[in-house]
């Protein structure tokens, strides 16, 4: 019924006559210099870098309907034994329920062994959409409409963040609060238009078992069980408001997805989650709060993430702060990350940022009682065309 509705409107939009054909390229190339000094757990890594390229053709008619497609990828070097932000944090006591098992949340397991993995290459979009007065359809690789309509804290820096961060030198990176649990797995999305400055959107997702460079939903570990997420359906609510005379832009986000456990651990069941956020801006300053709340497919074992940040404005630079804090009751993990920085676009393609971070991790019951932290100086160079 959806592929025959698709076709139907793609048909008919074909049967128009063209006003206009765009094409267009965009990149990103972000590297990290990290000094940390790191206890425990911890090993972290001087150099990172991540680097996006990404494709983008669309079609106005001229009965206002908007055909395209997208194709984006990403090369990226994180940290070795953290891939797509998951990882084995490791664990010499056999005895706990939790080893062998992943996080469908945030992709981490406490197991016996540690991932060890090197530079990572990801088709993370290839799909085609239509646009109109009846909003926007898309079909294939992307992320869901959870994470495309929320809000979410302003960031110092492009890469590395006090949540949620895309590249991380310390190896400990616990805390992400963005709503995402099937990652680019091909699915089918709607976006309403917005009304009022109110969006909603809904999406599909058969089977969550592709990966991104940042967020790995099914990390394929021998000895290591993942709830194998499937029938992913995830729904969003986002509004967007502008007030003249006060000077201040408003967003505020809702969005919850719910998925079947495919795997044949008995541990794992359906799968709940929901996620709020709000962003202001007044002048020169940037605030935001970003919430996740997950059943993480278990009857008991919450995983709950905050992150918030505020930025202030001095024309091309801002500084700021941001704090991130996470607990995992299903693997009796809880850790936290902050950092204070300074960031300047040079140019409009080419920008920089020095930040002072400091993020601790704690696990109950392991090997590593005292814990694992990392605090110490970041460097980031970015080259974009956006």
């Amino acid at each position: 019924m959806r592929k025959s509705l698709l076709l139907a409107v793609v048909g008919a939009s074909l049967s128009a006559t063209s006003q206009a054909e765009e094409m267009s390229l965009d990149y990103e190339a972000t590297i990290i210099g990290a000094a940390l000094d790191d206890q425990g757990q911890a090993e972290a890594e001087s150099f990172l870098y991540d680097l996006m390229l990404g494709i983008e053709n669309d079609h106005l008619f001229d009965n206002g309907l908007e055909l395209g497609f997208r194709l984006g990828g990403r090369v990226q070097q994180d940290h070795a034994q953290r891939p797509g932000f998951a990882g084995n944090f490791q664990s010499s006591d056999t005895d706990q329920a939790v080893v062998g098992v992943r996080s469908p949340t945030t992709g981490i397991a406490y197991a016996d062994a540690p991932l060890d993995e090197g530079v990572r290459a990801r088709l993370e979009q290839a799909y085609i959409y239509l646009d109109g007065g009846w909003g926007e359809v898309s079909v294939g690789r992307d992320v869901g409409v959870a994470s495309r309509l929320d809000a979410r804290p302003p960031t110092l820096l492009e890469s590395y963040h006090g949540g949620t961060s895309r590249l991380d030198p310390s190896g400990i990176a616990f805390v992400r609060a963005r709503n995402d649990p099937t990652g680019p797995s091909a699915k089918i999305s709607y976006l309403s238009p917005r009304w009022l400055g109110v969006r909603l959107g809904a999406s599909f997702t058969p089977q969550a078992d592709a990966d991104s460079v940042d967020f790995d939903p099914d990390t394929s570990v021998s000895g290591v069980n993942t709830a194998d997420l499937e029938n992913v359906l995830e729904f969003a609510a986002s509004f967007s408001r502008k007030f003249g005379q006060a000077d201040l832009d408003l967003r505020i986000g809702l969005n919850g997805a719910t998925g079947q456990s495919g795997s044949n651990f008995a541990t794992f069941r359906d799968y709940e989650a929901f996620g709020a956020g709000i962003e202001i801006e007044k002048g020169a300053w940037q605030y935001g709060v970003r919430y996740l709340s997950s059943n993480n497919a278990v009857e008991s074992g919450d995983y709950t993430a905050t992150e918030m940040s505020v930025v202030r404005q001095f024309g091309d630079w801002r500084i700021g702060a941001e704090y991130g804090v996470a607990e995992d009751e299903f693997l009796n993990m809880e850790g936290s990350s902050w950092l204070v920085g300074i960031h300047k676009n040079i140019t409009d393609q080419f920008a920089i940022g020095l930040a002072y971070t400091d993020s601790d991790l704690d696990i109950n019951n392991s090997n590593m009682p005292e814990g694992s932290a990392a605090k110490g100086v970041i460097l980031e160079l970015t080259v974009r065309n956006k």
